[in-house]
């Protein structure tokens, strides 16, 4: 997600289907590069996903907590599952980068 778009219709979609899928989900806050933007991302719990982490690409502020928080996940399921595991990134701008 982009601090500086919002939320948008295709967002609300995709968190519709993520929220069925009952599965560990992070939302990932991108062009949080100062204190200003902390607070637009409020709007981002909206969702009603469990994980949502700010970060800036730019600067790399924030990617040490989803790093931590993707391992937390991983640990947490069960031996079978992880070897199933699989990421699924979604990108609501050209201009944000998926890793």
């Amino acid at each position: 997600m982009d601090v500086e778009t919002g939320i948008t219709d295709l967002d609300e979609s995709v968190a519709k289907l993520l929220r069925k899928t009952k599965k560990p989900t992070f939302v990932v806050v991108n062009k949080v590069d100062n204190s200003e933007r902390i607070n637009d991302t409020y709007e981002f719990y909206n969702f009603g996903l469990e994980n949502v982490v700010n970060i800036s690409a730019i600067n790399g502020s924030g990617t040490g907590e989803l790093l931590d928080g993707l391992t937390d996940a991983l640990k947490e399921l069960d031996k079978p599952d992880r070897n199933r595991c699989r990421f699924t990134a979604y990108c609501n701008s050209w201009k944000t980068k998926c890793w």
